[in-house]
């Protein structure tokens, strides 16, 4: 699609025309990896607990991960468990409820920056990358994505599962 939108952006610059063959997107749902093989990223991840952190936020919150990356120690409330979220790609501004499990991996990050995470969505996707091709290659082939963790959390509030 994007090919035949470049072509026609092309072409309408240098003043020609053409029309453009019909397309149809068709929707299928995303790749939605089972609990087990989260968990097992996630405890891949024990050396590096900043990426560990992240795909627990993840998974708990489904926040996307640049909203994740973009988390400031300002928007989290340790004494309630929550976290205030600022949404990315259109999305509500909202506050979501953490375990404590999540929050004691939080307080354990060292606070050298304003942001959680302090790096960018393309750096964390790279470590995330690192990890589960290490973990594919000891258990077969984990087709998850750090896009795929909140996909769960949005299917299991759908489905009443949580």
């Amino acid at each position: 699609m994007k090919t035949l939108q470049a072509y026609s952006s092309f072409l309408l610059t240098f003043g020609g025309k053409w029309d453009p063959p019909k397309y149809r997107r068709v929707e299928k749902l995303p790749f939605i990896p089972t609990e087990t093989e989260i968990e097992q990223i996630i405890a891949g991840c024990s050396h590096t607990k900043r990426l560990m952190t992240f795909l627990q936020l993840l998974k708990e919150t489904g926040m996307r991960c640049g909203e994740a990356c973009r988390l400031q120690w300002t928007d989290i409330d340790f004494e309630n468990n929550t976290i205030r979220v600022i949404p990315e790609k259109g999305s509500n501004p909202r506050m979501l409820k953490i375990s404590n499990k999540l929050v004691a991996m939080l307080q354990a990050l060292p606070k050298t920056s304003t942001k959680v995470f302090g790096v960018s969505v393309d750096a964390m996707r790279k470590s995330f990358c690192k990890i589960k091709n290490q973990i594919g290659k000891k258990a077969g082939e984990p087709k998850a994505s750090a896009n795929n963790l909140p996909h769960i959390r949005a299917l299991e509030s759908n489905n009443g599962i949580r």
